[in-house]
């Protein structure tokens, strides 16, 4: 939302290596930062901030088994848009316009259809440990397993790096400004 609303923009930005093209790499970083700072609560993210970065991370890691690794940022941006009716209160279908999605992400998001359903789908009932849902998606994906179980191992391990990361550089700041 925050990059889309950017004046100069002529299209919207609707996967992030388009946004580190467009505004450079420390700029994204900065903005991403911010908006997890911003999430911080008694030094922990919520619920909803955790819960849509790993859906982000592991829709991406994903992407390769449903032979849509082309698309990978694109799923990531669905994980994380995946609670932007939460987070914004409003129907998803309304939530959506407001960070301008590309086609496939809205499709999934909105319509429960497309290409990217089935990961969303699987990230779902996976999270939801209905292990019955998560076998016949992964049988029609012909998925196995350890594929799975280790896209989202590897997610909660992305997010809990990506976490350490802002809280030493959170701890390095507050240090700094004691001795200021």
């Amino acid at each position: 939302k925050f990059i889309n609303s950017t004046p100069s923009l002529a299209r919207s930005i609707d996967s992030i290596r388009q946004a580190v093209a467009i505004m450079g790499q420390e700029q994204v970083r900065r903005w991403a930062t911010v908006a997890i700072q911003l999430s911080l609560a008694e030094d922990q993210p919520g619920e909803v901030t955790r819960l849509s970065l790993v859906r982000a991370k592991f829709a991406e890691n994903l992407a390769g088994f449903f032979e849509l690794g082309i698309f990978q940022n694109s799923l990531f941006m669905m994980g994380l848009f995946s609670l932007l009716d939460v987070i914004l209160q409003k129907p998803m279908a309304e939530a959506i316009k407001e960070v301008a999605a590309n086609e496939r992400v809205r499709q999934a998001l909105v319509d429960k259809s497309g290409d990217f359903y089935p990961v969303l789908e699987l990230i779902f009932a996976y999270e939801h440990a209905d292990w019955d849902t998560v076998n016949i998606l992964m049988i029609r994906a012909g998925l196995h397993v350890e594929d799975v179980s280790s896209a989202f191992i590897e997610a909660v391990v992305w997010y809990q790096q990506l976490l350490s990361i802002i809280q030493a550089e959170e701890a390095e700041e507050a240090a700094g400004q004691m001795e200021g």
